[in-house]
């Protein structure tokens, strides 16, 4: 800014606002949803969200600027929602958030402090119950049973004079 001969004065940045209202929604055995609410929107760049089993003691932290956070679960992040994946089922979590705001003269990163513990238990697989009656061959064995809520099935099998289980994993509700 050019001033010839007068003063003036910037603006402050308002104070980068903590998350609140935040919600935990479709909770499944290895996801959930998050949604939170921002005072002023305006200065958010982006979030940071951490999470832990309430079990441990130790945080993960994920930026929204990472962008497949290969090696751990994935966040996928809006401004104000995310999606939590690869979560162990039947497990409670603890998940904090916080904004990180635009700062005029490093056009980048005031961080907000952490909002409040916001917790959920992520669903327990359930066993299928019974499968319906095989259609079998000399050579193979065709199985069906009804859905499930879960992201796949895991098939334990052996032959009758086997000491060892063998296994297969589909995510459909039938496998030859």
């Amino acid at each position: 800014v050019y001033v010839n001969g007068g003063n003036f004065t910037t603006l402050a940045i308002p104070a980068c606002s903590v998350p609140h209202t935040i919600t935990t929604t479709n909770i499944q055995t290895k996801s959930a949803y998050l949604t939170w609410k921002y005072t002023n929107t305006v200065y958010v760049k982006f979030g940071t969200l951490r999470y832990k089993p309430v079990s441990s003691s130790t945080w993960i932290v994920i930026d929204s600027v990472c962008p497949t956070c290969s090696g751990s679960p994935y966040f996928s992040f809006k401004l104000n929602q995310a999606c939590l994946n690869c979560l162990t089922p039947g497990t409670a979590y603890e998940f904090q958030l916080r904004a990180n705001c635009v700062d005029n003269a490093a056009n980048c990163c005031v961080q907000s402090a952490w909002s409040a513990s916001t917790y959920f238990t992520t669903l327990l697989c359930q066993p299928i119950g019974s499968v319906a009656n095989p259609t079998l061959t000399t050579t193979t064995a065709i199985l069906t049973w009804g859905s499930q809520s879960g992201d796949g099935y895991k098939i334990y099998y052996k032959r009758a004079s086997a000491t060892a289980w063998s296994s297969v994993t589909t995510t459909s509700f039938s496998y030859t």
